[in-house]
């Protein structure tokens, strides 16, 4: 017969090798910590006549998604399409009105209504600008050459 002890492979791992301690140290690489804003900071940061309709819009989107969810599914399951037909005409009514007002909230935003810094800079050029109306004129007739003007 056959001895079992013998067919048992080898052990990989010495017996002096534990997982708790290991053989040297390993040095850890130094990254500085990079200054993130919080969200919290980023919130309040934000327009608020812009954060209003933000939220307004997202309101009438999850109002819109889930009558016209509920309205599909009474056509599928109840097969009753005069209640299904009553709530998906809303519901895309309102999806579509959702939509018109996502088209306008970005125009106004590249518009750049809704453009503010928080140091005040902006805010501090539009009074300069105001109080002084030479800066205010034409960009392209202040690029042009007065000599070439001239006769």
């Amino acid at each position: 017969m056959t001895d079992p002890s013998a067919s048992d492979p080898p052990d990989p791992t010495p017996q002096d090798v534990s997982p708790e301690t290991p053989d040297r140290e390993v040095p850890s690489p130094e990254v500085p910590s990079p200054e993130v804003s919080t969200p919290a900071d980023n919130y309040n940061q934000v327009d608020p006549e812009l954060r209003a309709r933000f939220w307004k819009i997202v309101g009438l989107l999850k109002i819109a998604i889930i009558v016209c969810t509920i309205g599909s599914l009474v056509a599928l399951f109840w097969g009753d399409y005069s209640l299904a037909a009553r709530l998906l005409v809303p519901g895309a009514a309102a999806l579509g009105y959702a939509c018109y007002r996502i088209y306008r909230l970005k125009t106004r935003i590249d518009a750049g209504e809704f453009d503010h810094d928080i140091d005040g800079e902006r805010e501090g050029a539009a009074d300069d600008a105001d109080e002084n109306p030479e800066t205010t004129a034409d960009p392209v007739a202040d690029n042009r050459d007065p000599e070439a003007e001239t006769p």
